[in-house]
């Protein structure tokens, strides 16, 4: 009997797991992930013997803001066995990094700011121009460009110091674990009416190799309680891309309800 975990992702694994759960429960979650709400905290822990699953346990990552604090639980759920072919399982238990959030570490924004020089400027550098509508003109920037002019016009920019003509405040928040840089969000003081029409007030994008592991609902969150201390609207405004509809459900998850939509682009707001 071979233990097996973290497969959603693999579809004839995902069918053999459906199959014993609507033996058990009576339901198909296939609807739920082909409606792309599979985010990588779902986490099957199962016992497959001759090609199939006989019992199974999952671990639901659960993330939460509880008075500006972040707190993180694990749910088990959906404990099933085959009847049929079993009468008792024990599942071990041990320390599994997947179950965490980078283990224990503690999630947090921080401006940008010279100290932490050296990792903002390896996280800049690595992320794209512009991926799914996170824009970062300073892509490939040299570190003489980013120590002496990119990084010090973020610091101005949270100022209202230096801005083009046009430009609002706009605060640059890196997104920590322990002391590595995950994410990066940035928040516009207030609206223009281009900003209005377009990308809002948030901006955010996650490092490739941290994505599906709820990070982006975390630094939201964070995001939107240091926005409603910054912006001057009753609003926060935000945009996705269509073909991104993984942030979409991390800004619904945050309060966002869709406004209006064109042919590209989604909108939603968050009251305050």
């Amino acid at each position: 009997m071979e233990l097996i975990f973290d497969y959603m992702e693999n579809d004839m694994l995902r069918h053999k797991l459906n199959a014993l759960t609507q033996k058990t429960y009576g339901f198909d979650f296939e609807d739920w992930m082909a409606g792309g709400y599979f985010e990588g905290d779902y986490i099957p822990y199962s016992f497959m013997q001759d090609g199939k699953i006989l019992a199974n346990v999952s671990a639901n990552r659960m993330h939460f803001i509880q008075n500006g604090v972040p707190k993180y639980y694990i749910q088990l759920g959906t404990v099933t066995t085959d009847e049929a072919t079993v009468t008792c399982v024990i599942f071990p238990v041990k320390g599994n990094a997947d179950l965490n959030y980078g283990g224990n570490n503690m999630l947090y924004l921080k401006e940008a700011n010279m100290e932490d020089l050296e990792q903002e400027y390896e996280f800049v550098t690595s992320t794209p121009e512009n991926e799914t509508g996170f824009t970062n003109p300073e892509a490939g920037c040299t570190k003489d460009e980013f120590t002496y002019k990119i990084l010090p016009g973020y610091i101005d920019a949270a100022k209202g110091v230096g801005l083009q003509e046009g430009w609002v405040p706009e605060t640059e928040f890196f997104l920590w674990e322990d002391n590595i840089i995950v994410g990066w969000f940035r928040i516009r003081h207030w609206l223009t009416e281009e900003l209005a029409k377009g990308a809002g007030h948030i901006g955010y994008g996650i490092k490739k190799e941290f994505r599906g592991k709820g990070y982006a609902s975390i630094g939201l969150k964070l995001t939107v309680e240091k926005a409603w201390q910054m912006i001057r609207e009753d609003e926060i405004y935000m945009s996705v891309h269509k073909d991104n509809p993984a942030s979409l459900r991390v800004q619904m998850k945050n309060g966002a309800y869709i406004h209006h939509e064109d042919e590209r682009e989604i909108y939603t707001r968050i009251k305050r």
